[in-house]
């Protein structure tokens, strides 16, 4: 009986696969993706840009 959830985990993804090579476009659809690619590193440098504490520690003082 233990081995049991071992075997219908395997069963799931052997299923998921062939459905991935069979199917891609439905899978595509209905496989949920990441969403839009992250702002963070363009804001990252935004801040420094404006922030004179930012800018002295990414410079090292200097003038961009």
């Amino acid at each position: 009986m233990k081995l049991l959830p071992v075997r219908l985990v395997l069963a799931a993804g052997a299923a998921e696969v062939h459905l991935r090579r069979r199917f891609p476009r439905l899978m595509w659809v209905v496989v949920p993706r990441s969403g839009a690619p992250s702002d963070e590193p363009f804001a990252q440098l935004q801040r420094i840009e404006a922030e004179l504490a930012y800018n002295e520690l990414f410079f090292g003082g200097r003038a961009p």
